[in-house]
């Protein structure tokens, strides 16, 4: 028998940064008596039941990654980053042969809508994670920042939202080396903070006194050094020490004096990833207790239970590139082939290609499903272009990518397989509108399916057209794109031309 939870859970995330070190900022707690209460239905269900997970069993949970950016498109966070979040997240949770481990639930999502980017807790921005959102997964949203409007200090960098069912995650967080994510994650699993009680008002000798009282600032019993307490206060787990909030603290040696109820020096644990304490407080980590209680949780999360095994629990890689090779100069510029040899392991492939490289000026970011892609349209004459592949599968991200290699255009027009047009032009470039008119010129007829591709790769519109002998002027609907850069491909058969277009409507 399994609870069957309904309670959804309250927590935000607070981690100790210079930007606003002498500025602690409330973390928005003011529904964790809906985490403790969830927290001791899990206490109370391991207490009467107990796990009923196997030992030596993994189970898999899945997890939507909503990248947003821009209504242009632009100013995304990087899905490698993500992917590299993706791996250290589950690197956090791996606890040997048993436990949690997550896989990216049907690829990336890509929100692209300024409101949602700039300011996802507002009306249209909620609309647009809400639009967004799948039932059966741990959704997490990546938009500019994490800040929700009602704090007056600080920064937040990630919180649960109870009533949506949401992670949200800022941008500058969702990396590889912040720990904002875990945190997130134990909050969702309803793990409160070690400091519950306090999570508005950290401790200070000159308000609270040297020894607290038996209440916290918000009237949660304060837990004591001896344990005697640790099931009725503080965060009602009790194999993690009493903490009263000691924020921001400039180091991971707590000696700020603080003593218990009982007149007891308290001594914090300052690598509990549950805690403020500064990420070099290493190695952060789960009690034994909290892990039991994630895992409860989970089993009362039976919409994160649907059967999935990895593909492969590792990668060999990095991939080895055939072509283009390093420094080499292509043939034409309007159609490159960019191959690479397939690894062990590895069902899709992240491609990125940018004029820098670093991938931060206008990058072209496809996932790819064989280990070759055949790009179109993007490239200009006699231009320098980088490129990396990292190989991935939905579960393991965390295999090496390929150096960043580097290629030059040519200055011609690729031969083969070119779609014999001329003059073709797609009116107005910028969109400012709800359709554009391609023309173009041709000396013989031919039917073409013309598609709307985003630089991702995903296609979202496919026309049918057929193109008379001499000039045709097709006008083309695209009410349904949204802003962004495209490519308008003309298919016939193996030719194809590309042109690359802007929506800014």
């Amino acid at each position: 028998m399994k609870l069957n939870y309904a309670i959804a859970l309250m927590a935000c995330l607070f981690i100790c940064t210079t930007v606003f070190a002498q500025n602690p900022m409330p973390c928005g707690l003011h529904d964790h008596d809906i985490l403790i209460d969830r927290l001791l239905l899990n206490k109370k269900y391991l207490k009467e039941i107990g796990i009923q997970q196997k030992d030596g069993v993994v189970s898999y949970v899945p997890v939507k990654y909503h990248i947003i950016g821009k209504s242009d498109g632009s100013a995304r966070q990087s899905p490698k980053k993500v992917l590299d979040m993706h791996c250290a997240l589950n690197n956090f949770y791996a606890d040997g042969d048993d436990g949690i481990q997550f896989y990216i639930k049907d690829g990336f999502n890509y929100i692209d809508n300024n409101t949602a980017y700039d300011n996802h807790s507002s009306v249209g921005g909620q609309f647009q994670l809400s639009n967004n959102r799948v039932s059966n997964a741990i959704n997490i949203f990546i938009p500019k920042d994490a800040n929700t409007g009602n704090q007056s200090v600080g920064t937040t960098l990630g919180y649960y939202s109870p009533g949506n069912d949401w992670i949200v995650i800022r941008k500058a967080d969702a990396n590889g080396s912040s720990l904002t994510a875990p945190h997130e994650l134990g909050h969702f699993f309803s793990l409160p903070h070690p400091f519950n009680g306090w999570d508005f008002d950290p401790y200070d000798s000159n308000v609270h006194g040297v020894t607290v009282g038996n209440l916290s600032p918000d009237g949660v019993p304060n837990e004591k050094m001896d344990g005697s307490n640790c099931n009725t206060a503080g965060d009602f787990i009790c194999d993690t020490p009493p903490c009263y909030l000691f924020f921001p603290w400039g180091n991971c040696n707590y000696n700020g004096g603080a003593k218990d109820p009982d007149g007891v020096l308290v001594n914090p644990d300052e690598s509990n990833i549950m805690d403020y304490f500064d990420d070099d407080c290493a190695p952060k980590y789960f009690t034994a207790d909290q892990k039991a209680i994630i895992l409860a949780d989970y089993e009362g999360r039976p919409a994160l239970h649907a059967p999935w095994n990895p593909i492969a629990t590792s990668i060999t890689g990095p991939p080895t590139v055939v072509e283009p090779e390093d420094d080499s100069t292509t043939s034409g510029y309007d159609h490159v082939i960019l191959d690479w040899e397939p690894v062990n392991g590895a069902d899709r492939y992240l491609l990125e290609i940018d004029r820098l490289s670093d991938f931060s000026l206008n990058p072209t970011i496809q996932v790819v499903f064989q280990s070759n892609a055949d790009i179109w349209g993007i490239f200009e004459a006699d231009k320098s272009y980088h490129w990396r592949v990292t190989p991935f599968n939905p579960y393991y991200t965390c295999a090496a990518s390929t150096s960043i290699n580097k290629f030059t255009t040519g200055t011609s027009l690729s031969a083969n397989n070119v779609l014999a047009v001329d003059n073709l032009r797609v009116e107005p470039n910028p969109v400012s509108q709800n359709y554009v008119v391609v023309s173009l010129d041709s000396a013989d007829a031919f039917d073409a399916e013309i598609s709307i591709v985003s630089t991702t790769g995903q296609t979202l519109q496919v026309t049918n057209q057929h193109f008379h002998v001499g000039h045709s002027d097709i006008e083309l609907s695209i009410e349904n794109i949204p802003n962004g850069m495209y490519l308008l491909n003309i298919t016939s058969g193996d030719k194809l031309i590309t042109k690359k277009i802007i929506v800014a409507k």
